[in-house]
């Protein structure tokens, strides 16, 4: 995955499907955030954001 300038990871590198969410390591590897993307529109939506131990809690397919 590609960074930027910012430190901010280039998705489209990544090569993200629509049919499953993006799942991302921040803060150190602290976090996660989770979130579905709409491409057509230019949208992200976040569904979650928690630790490590959290995420394992959830099922990120179905958020």
């Amino acid at each position: 995955m590609d960074r930027s300038a910012g430190g901010q990871a280039d998705v489209r590198q990544r090569g993200h499907s629509a049919r499953r969410p993006l799942v991302l390591d921040i803060g150190g590897n602290k976090y996660r955030l989770v979130a579905w993307t709409n491409c057509h529109y230019g949208v992200v939506y976040v569904r979650f954001v928690g630790t490590h131990r959290e995420y394992d809690e959830i099922d990120a397919q179905t958020l």
